[in-house]
């Protein structure tokens, strides 16, 4: 299985890359640095109650970084790539043993056809789903992978 990663968009504390896995883009994903620890109910509900009770509270004071990734291809093919795409989104977190990690996937089928029609509308539509805000005036000329 080929893989490659590709640059979309970059700013002080979010990045989005795209993965093609055997010539098809597969994926999005969206990396946000939230600037701060995580939260169990907020960030971790599934944990609750299978590793902790509803009145715990997580005990990592690590910085919190999330992973958002939205899948642009069938649901069959999702399945078969979920470990690897999950894998290279790690992948790129530097410093990992300092970072805590959140890491969600998101169906969104208006994605797929944005990707291909309007690569800004297709950007904005992704850091809509960011914690914290972006500044949402994205051109296309900041899209150039020269540019950044």
């Amino acid at each position: 299985m080929n893989s490659f990663l590709r640059l979309e968009y970059v700013n002080i504390n979010h990045m989005i890359m795209t993965v093609e896995i055997d010539a098809v883009i597969t994926a999005v994903i969206f990396y946000e640095d939230l600037n701060r620890k995580g939260d169990l109910h907020k960030d971790f509900p599934f944990l609750i109650p299978v590793y902790f009770n509803e009145n715990d509270k997580l005990d990592d004071d690590r910085n919190l970084v999330s992973i958002q990734i939205f899948p642009l291809y069938e649901e069959d093919r999702s399945l078969k790539y979920k470990e690897h795409i999950e894998a290279l989104a790690e992948a790129f977190i530097e410093h990992r043993e300092t970072m805590n990690i959140k890491i969600n996937w998101i169906n969104d089928v208006n994605l797929t056809n944005l990707y291909q029609i309007n690569k800004e509308d297709f950007i904005k539509k992704i850091i809509s789903y960011s914690e914290n805000e972006i500044d949402s005036s994205i051109e296309i000329n900041n899209l150039n992978h020269l540019h950044q």
